[in-house]
């Protein structure tokens, strides 16, 4: 009888111990853990359900899916292309994009077609940022400025989209052109440093011709002052010698007029047998003598 119903309960034994085993499988099998640079996002029957911070977890097998998101490390995506320039000109471009994960529920979201969606982003980015400029200015100047708007109008899109990445920098490794137009590129840049080079000499020449010009007319100016200042000291010599006849001419007038003025007096004497004096006394003449003194007395006074 004890052996009959051993038997009875064998199977429900093993069954027993089979189920314990695969409970076992899976509770030990469901946890699993987290690092610290990572963060988890457990997705139950396809939808999302939590974020897991670093540690050790449980889950149920079959049930939650767990994606694991490092949210330290820096990713990187690289494109390139054909870009048309404001100049209607193609350029190569090649250009590395670093971002990082800052929340891992919207990266999760969008994972499906972020790359996709984030590829034609950055694509559209450089179309709008790169093709405003000309080939001569891409190639030439300084690829900070064009770096930073792409950073900034990359970082608005992936913002407005919720893409939960950081975009941290932007490297534009080569702007190479195409090789059909490289040739024709370099030849340009040439012509340009022939002109350059042409102006610079021209401008050189006309510096020293200038020069020349000046020092030849300061030459001139300086014979042209030695000339006026000779013309100045002959005039001037005539003037003082018109000066020196002046005086004398005057002199010689006064002489002539006091020498008229005395013929005058003396023939109105000659013939007066009174005349006035300066102190007005009358002098009656009555000698010939005595008339003569009076006479140069009076043209004493009068000299």
């Amino acid at each position: 009888m004890g052996q009959n119903n051993f038997n009875k309960n064998k199977p429900i034994k093993y069954f027993s111990i089979f189920f314990l085993l695969i409970f076992l499988f899976f509770f030990v099998n469901g946890f699993y853990i987290i690092k610290n640079t990572d963060k988890g996002i457990i997705i139950r029957l396809g939808k999302l359900y939590n974020l897991v911070s670093p540690g050790l977890h449980w889950r149920i097998i079959f049930l939650d899916k767990i994606n694991i998101v490092n949210i330290i490390s820096v990713k990187q995506l690289i494109t390139d292309g054909m870009i048309l320039t404001s100049d209607l000109n193609l350029v190569n471009t090649k250009v590395t994009v670093q971002y990082k994960i800052f929340d891992p529920l919207a990266y999760t979201m969008s994972n499906q077609y972020l790359m996709k969606n984030f590829q034609q982003s950055i694509d559209s980015v450089l179309n709008e940022v790169i093709g405003k400029f000309s080939i001569n200015y891409i190639l030439t100047k300084n690829d900070n400025i064009i770096s930073n708007e792409i950073k900034q109008k990359l970082q608005l899109i992936v913002r407005k989209y919720n893409f939960g990445i950081n975009i941290l920098d932007i490297n534009l490794e080569y702007f190479k052109l195409p090789q059909e137009v490289e040739k024709s590129f370099h030849d340009f840049f040439l012509i340009q440093e022939n002109r350059k080079h042409y102006i610079r000499n021209a401008m050189l020449y006309c510096e020293k011709k200038c020069f020349q010009r000046k020092k030849i007319i300061f030459c001139i100016k300086k014979q042209d002052k030695s000339y006026i200042l000779e013309i100045i000291i002959k005039k001037l010599s005539k003037v003082k010698q018109c000066n020196n006849f002046l005086c004398l001419y005057n002199l010689f007038k006064k002489i002539q007029i006091q020498s008229t003025n005395l013929r005058i007096i003396e023939n109105i004497f000659s013939n007066c047998k009174q005349f006035i004096i300066k102190n007005n006394n009358i002098l009656l003449i009555i000698d010939k003598n005595y008339k003569n003194n009076i006479f140069k007395i009076f043209f004493i006074n009068l000299i």
